[in-house]
């Protein structure tokens, strides 16, 4: 996948021109256009992004240097520049082309508009990893004319090239004594952004990202969670339905636990009513092996159990509790501890279990101030 490349207008470097607000030139492999900053965040998406100052921002030079010397060029170089820098040294970034016979094409920038350009595309979203001036680009070929928007880039040799704007050309080209009737016609915009291309493609120009400025690889997993602005709306209401899905979830998880905890707990306290010094510690267990030992009476104690606990368990918002259950194998009858509210509870409890088929009598009952202790004996 080939990289956007986009071109930026004179100006931009030196806050003459309000980077937020202009159209930029743009060219991915045969398309091209223009767009806002934030119009190039969508059409760049994922990929790398090259970015083509104006020579009008920069200073392009050359410098003769040996092999050995060049060595050093990171220190040398600012320092062999500055008859022709009109501002402090400290204040441009330098960068350095290819060796050319003995000598090195530079261009020299100012270092707080390139960071500000980079942080602003940064913001944008745009993953910019190359930086280079067009004049550089297009310097390949002597005695050309190209235009990009209102300006013209005239190429007189590889070291001397000129941005201009169209209205202006004519005159300042006679001003400095070329013959504008020697200079070919103006290359088209398209033809232009195509030379830039080709150029980026093959590595013309200085690299104005590198040392301490050089571009930070982009993480795999920060491109692919990187959301269109379009979705991010939709997406964000999903990711708030989730979060309310899960805490919904949640609670009624802890709901249904506690529940299933209150059930556990009163039925061991049923279980230990039933059968007095038996504490239950493992209540489903407990239970089976008395049903398997015949403690409870097997088959003839559920038949009367069953019945008569439903009967209970219907009257214990009454005041009903179960003391204590005892099961006499040999007549099939089971004879219930209880204790009510009152005497009337316990005739309804006697009725209850009458009408699922079975008898039931009080055996005796004993009236104890607002709770009445009574046995009551239950057979088929």
């Amino acid at each position: 996948m080939s990289d956007l490349i986009v071109v930026l207008p004179p100006g931009v470097l030196a806050g003459q021109t309000d980077l937020a607000r202009c159209e930029l030139l743009w060219r991915d492999g045969q398309r091209e256009g223009r767009a806002d900053l934030q119009a190039l965040s969508e059409i760049s998406g994922d990929r790398s992004c090259v970015l083509v100052l104006s020579a009008a921002d920069a200073l392009l030079t050359s410098v003769q240097l040996a092999r050995r010397q060049a060595r050093h060029i990171r220190k040398v170089v600012p320092f062999l520049l500055e008859d022709q820098l009109t501002v402090p040294a400290e204040t441009q970034w330098f960068a350095w082309g290819e060796r050319d016979g003995d000598q090195y094409p530079v261009a020299a920038v100012d270092r707080d508009g390139l960071e500000q350009l980079l942080a602003a595309f940064r913001e944008a979203g745009v993953h910019v990893t190359s930086v280079r001036v067009d004049g550089q680009l297009l310097a390949a070929e002597n005695q050309a004319r190209y235009q990009l928007g209102d300006h013209e880039i005239v190429v007189l040799d590889r070291y001397r090239v000129l941005s201009l704007p169209q209205a202006v050309v004519q005159d300042s080209l006679r001003a400095i004594g070329v013959d504008t009737a020697v200079l070919p016609a103006v290359r088209a915009q398209s033809d232009t952004l195509a030379c830039l291309d080709a150029a980026v493609q093959a590595g013309e120009g200085a690299e104005l990202l590198h040392g301490d400025l050089a571009p930070k690889r982009q993480k795999k997993n920060q491109q692919s969670a990187r959301v269109p602005d379009r979705w991010r709306p939709p997406a964000l209401v999903c990711g708030v339905l989730l979060l309310v899905g899960w805490v919904i979830t949640g609670v009624q998880a802890w709901v249904y636990q506690q529940r299933a905890d209150d059930a556990a707990t009163q039925a061991r306290a049923l279980y230990e009513q039933l059968f007095p010094g038996d504490r239950a510690l493992r209540l489903e267990a407990q239970f089976r092996a008395r049903l398997e030992s015949g403690a409870v009476g097997g088959d003839g104690f559920l038949a009367l159990m069953g019945p008569a606990g439903e009967a209970v368990a219907a009257l214990r918002e009454q005041g009903v509790q179960p003391r204590r259950i005892q099961y006499d194998e040999r007549q099939n009858a089971l004879e219930l501890e209880l204790n009510a509210p009152d005497y009337e509870t316990l005739e309804a409890l006697q009725q209850g279990i009458r009408d699922k088929g079975l008898q039931a009598e009080i055996a005796n009952f004993r009236n104890q101030g607002k709770v009445v202790t009574a046995r009551m004996k239950v057979a088929s």
